[in-house]
């Protein structure tokens, strides 16, 4: 049994699935590109998670495992020297060591960034991201230039819609013959 209330296959749909194809190659792309990116940025962290640190200078509070546990401890310190303290002297050093060590953490997380955007950049993946948009930006000057190509029927025209001798204002059809200008009512 057929179902009839299946439209007949025309060039639009093949334009429509053509843009769509184009769409999904370039999402593929595109998570690839940020598999990458996501890959090189884990190794770089885990790497900069010994002892040492690969991009900032050594400090007890980056010793811990993850960003989230270094702020708390970066948090834990900075209450440890306001409670040692007192008056404005404990929350400017409070203040101080805690914006200390937040540097450190910030600076060792732009350091993976800047690595893992380096590494991704070195992959190709990048190359395949701008294909794949070159593609869409294609298949949808294509598709605009299809459907400008057609009359109000559907049916492709004689001419653009561009040319003609008449002038269209704000969906007004101002043909060359009228003379009269439209009056404003508070303008009498």
């Amino acid at each position: 049994m057929t179902d009839d209330r299946t439209p007949p296959q025309d060039s639009g749909a093949a334009d429509e699935n053509s843009l769509l194809d184009s769409l999904k190659a370039a999402g593929s792309s595109l998570g690839g590109l940020v598999g990458e990116f996501t890959g090189a940025y884990r190794r770089d962290r885990a790497g900069s998670s010994q002892e040492t640190g690969t991009h900032a200078l050594h400090d007890p509070v980056e010793e811990k495992d993850t960003t989230v546990a270094q702020i708390r401890a970066a948090g834990a310190d900075a209450r440890r020297t306001f409670q040692e303290g007192s008056g404005f002297g404990a929350v400017k050093g409070a203040a101080g060591t805690f914006a200390g060590h937040a540097e450190g953490i910030v600076r060792d997380v732009a350091g993976s960034v800047v690595a893992a955007v380096d590494a991704t950049r070195g992959s190709g993946k990048l190359d395949d991201v701008g294909g794949a948009l070159g593609r869409v930006r294609d298949s949808v000057e294509e598709t605009i230039g299809r459907v400008r190509g057609r009359g109000a029927d559907g049916e492709e025209s004689a001419g653009s819609a561009d040319e003609g001798s008449t002038d269209i204002i704000d969906g007004e059809v101002i043909s060359a013959e009228t003379t009269e200008t439209p009056v404003d009512e508070k303008d009498k």
